[in-house]
């Protein structure tokens, strides 16, 4: 019988310690009623049962309820009947049950629930008082001193460590950075975070993964990092001894991080996948506080693994994460916004766009989605009607609006995607028509925001497109005054210069600005034109030379930045400033004709030619991802990503601007070096068969100056320049009705270029029809009155 009991004593503290370890206090509550009706039976204290049922009741209470101000009220009725538990264990008979101790540190915790904050210090004063005293007594029978307690001595670590010590863990380092102690912070956080892990700590383990990803982001840059030591924890350990220390990890196997990207990306994926796990799935109204908290732990997670991994440009990675977490976020209008954003980096143009129309659709009333969306859609895309629509939706929802932040930029953006129809439009009225309803949206634009740059750098330069200089320049200077520092201003105010046959000063204005950037490549062009009308091609040559020497630095910089991070798997992060690359020119095809602005923030560049074709062939595709741009609308000095085809392409151009100039000198065999060079970087690049064949026409080889022209029309049929040296090419091989409707092509796509004019008359002129040849040169001389040195279709249009 006596056996029987003890048995069934044993069960029952086999279940109580179970109980506690799996903080099932409901459970445990039950068992301590068992234990305290035996013990009445037996005739033994109840004291522990007492005991076991207060904290029983005071956990359940805290996990529901926790220990703010605004629950005070509800904890002093609440938590009466455990108060009364546990004061009954603090009482004289009760010390001999070993009880009160604890009994007084969880009354400590009831009345600091119940905001009692005295009573609780007279509780833990009473617990520190016996615990000093053990710990004296223990130090006269040490004979070393003060023993060195290295951590949990075995046993199970599955336990809960209630709602006071977590927000201790959470609040400790939040102090030291308080006081300024970044690096005690850190310290604090890895430690808490190499302790053994239980089922009961994950949430924490989460919130402080999260926590020092964020320090090591906001607060620590990588030359401050340091990794962390695993061999010295046992050094750490016996040094504050004298404090209890969770078991920790150990072993050689353990990974630890090299770098600070990589502290911060483990801490993240291991973040995320804690709350990925433990989102609510249930759509029910009953659990919807509970499934909006989840994913908001969530949201702070991906925020901080978007600004990691978009630092180190790795947007593929990025948007793994967010396709898995937009499986059970359908109305979350943040993480489908971001995924848009995500995707576009990417280069996912088209799912961008689609995303960015879904998150469109959960904010009816705003139309920051559908104009980004429409910017994509017009510069990636390249579908300008698609892009007008979007743009005008969105800014019937920004009309609404009052004092609406983007609805001018929604303007603009109408009058970018008219100025795309106008370029791509055959007929010469519906060119007429789209560009005046580019120049109306311009002008609704300036009423909206008067203050806005880039409105009136496009009203300057839709008037210079006009060649109406005076309103350009008016235009342009009131642009700069407004943004200083808008440096595709700063372009177009030189070539207005150079219109109004100010050569000098523009070049003077060049010399200036190279004096503050000294490295831009966009206006070493421009200066390479300008010393070449002024001085002779072969001062620009000298530029052209600096060219390609700033581009060996750049170059040089990326491979060093890919070495240094292909070990990782990481991609480049940028090489250059925005003030030493520029904007740097690309053709972009176009449907039938290259991007009226650049990709990147909508740039082009003086180098840049609006010229494609429209069947979509495989060499189209082919020079479009040869020719990714640098263009970035951003304050000179910004760092930006470069692709290692953007470097190339800009060489490319670099050799080929030299080849030009060695033409133009008639040094063929230097010129012939130089396409050489720009050939073996981009072998089937159309730009190289336009020089080729001008080098061909200049040597008078008319037949194969012909079969180079005609293949780098094949693939970008707007070419103005190779429209007009092919014109004279077939006048020289006596096709003069096919020079004539080859030139005449090249006046539609640009009726505003003297050279084409000019041209046409004179083989109008040698064709017998002196009345129409008359016109043309009379055209020409008119043109070229106000002509620039760099025509302005070449000037990047921005946004």
């Amino acid at each position: 019988m006596a056996s029987r009991t003890a048995s069934k004593a044993k069960g029952l503290d086999s279940e109580i310690y179970r109980y506690r370890d799996e903080s099932n206090w409901r459970k445990l509550q039950e068992t301590a009623e068992q234990l305290r009706q035996r013990a009445s039976a037996m005739g033994n204290s109840a004291h522990l049962a007492n005991l076991l049922i207060g904290e029983a009741k005071l956990e359940m209470y805290l996990e529901e309820n926790p220990p703010v101000e605004n629950n005070i009220s509800k904890a002093r009725t609440s938590l009466t009947e455990a108060k009364r538990y546990l004061s009954d264990c603090t009482k004289s008979d009760a010390e001999k049950s070993n009880v009160a101790t604890d009994a007084r540190f969880l009354l400590a915790k009831c009345c600091y629930a119940q905001g009692q904050y005295e009573q609780a210090l007279e509780h833990l004063d009473q617990v520190v008082e016996k615990s000093q005293g053990l710990q004296g007594a223990v130090v006269q029978l040490t004979p070393g001193g003060i023993p060195a307690f290295g951590g949990v001595g075995g046993g199970s670590t599955e336990f809960r460590i209630g709602i006071l010590l977590e927000t201790a863990l959470q609040r400790a380092p939040i102090l030291m950075m308080k006081s300024g102690q970044i690096r005690e912070a850190v310290e604090q956080y890895r430690g808490v975070l190499r302790a053994q892990e239980t089922t009961s700590t994950q949430s924490l383990r989460m919130t402080l993964a999260r926590q020092l990803a964020e320090v090591l982001l906001r607060g620590v840059s990588e030359h401050e990092w340091q990794q962390i030591q695993p061999r010295q924890q046992q050094l750490e350990r016996s040094k504050a001894g004298k404090y209890w220390r969770p078991q920790v990890y150990s072993g050689g196997s353990l990974y630890v991080p090299r770098e600070h990207i990589e502290e911060i990306l483990l801490l993240l994926a291991l973040s995320d996948a804690i709350a990925v796990r433990n989102v609510v799935l249930d759509r029910s109204a009953d659990v919807a506080s509970d499934r909006a908290q989840s994913i908001k732990n969530v949201t702070a997670v991906l925020d901080l693994l978007s600004i990691a991994l978009a630092r180190n440009a790795q947007f593929g990675l990025l948007c793994e994460n967010f396709e898995k977490v937009a499986k059970f976020s359908c109305d979350e209008y943040h993480i489908w916004n971001q995924f848009g954003l995500c995707l576009i980096s990417a280069g996912s143009h088209y799912r961008g766009v689609q995303m960015l129309l879904e998150s469109a659709k959960l904010r009816p009333k705003y139309g920051f989605d559908l104009l980004l969306a429409a910017k994509v859609t017009l510069v990636n895309l390249c579908d300008a009607p698609e892009a007008l629509r979007l743009v005008e939706e969105a800014s019937s929802r920004e009309k609404v609006i009052p004092d609406s932040d983007i609805l001018v930029v929604c303007y603009t953006l109408q009058a970018l995607c008219h100025e795309a129809l106008a370029d791509e439009a055959a007929c010469i009225r519906t060119k007429e028509q789209q560009r005046i309803m580019a120049f109306k949206a311009l002008v609704q634009a300036r009423q909206v925001d008067p203050d806005y740059p880039q409105a009136e750098y496009l009203m300057s330069l839709h008037y210079a497109n006009l060649h109406q200089i005076d309103a350009a320049m008016v235009c342009a200077k009131r642009a700069l005054c407004l943004a200083p520092d808008f440096f595709p201003g700063v372009q177009l105010l030189i070539v207005l210069l150079t219109a109004q046959k100010k050569h000098e000063e523009a070049l003077e204005l060049v010399q200036l600005t190279l004096e503050e950037y000294p490295n831009n490549l966009n206006l070493l062009y421009l200066k390479v034109y300008l010393e070449d009308y002024l001085e002779g091609p072969q001062k620009a040559l000298h530029t052209a030379g600096e060219m390609l020497k700033q581009w060996k630095v750049l170059y040089e910089n990326y491979l060093k930045v890919k070495q240094a991070t292909q070990a990782n798997g990481l991609a480049p992060p940028a090489i250059g400033t925005s003030s030493q690359l520029g904007i740097v020119p690309v053709a972009h095809a176009h449907s039938g004709r290259a991007s009226v602005v650049g990709s990147g923030q909508w740039g082009g560049g003086p180098w840049h030619e609006r010229d494609g074709d429209g069947d979509g062939s495989l060499m189209t595709r082919l020079d479009r991802s040869l020719s990714e741009t640098l263009a970035r609308l951003t304050p000179c000095g910004r760092r930006v990503h470069v692709d290692e085809l953007t470097l190339l392409q800009m060489q490319m151009h670099v050799w080929l601007l030299t080849a030009r100039l060695y033409i133009k000198m008639a040094h063929f065999p230097e010129a012939e070096q130089s396409i050489s060079e720009a050939s073996n970087v981009i072998p089937l690049s159309p730009h190289v068969l336009l020089v080729r064949g001008l080098l061909h026409e200049a040597r008078g080889e008319w037949l194969s100056a012909r079969d180079a022209l005609e293949g780098s029309l094949a693939v970008r049929p707007h070419s103005v320049t190779a429209l007009q040296h092919l014109g004279l090419v077939y006048h020289q091989l006596g096709s003069h009705q096919l020079a004539e409707a080859t030139l005449q092509s090249a006046a539609l796509i640009e009726p505003m270029s003297p050279t084409t004019w000019f041209y046409l008359g004179r083989i109008l002129q040698e064709s017998g029809t002196p009345f129409e040849a008359s016109e043309c040169l009379e055209t020409a001389v008119q043109l070229e009155l106000c002509a620039p040195v760099l025509e302005f279709s070449k000037l990047p249009r921005t946004l």
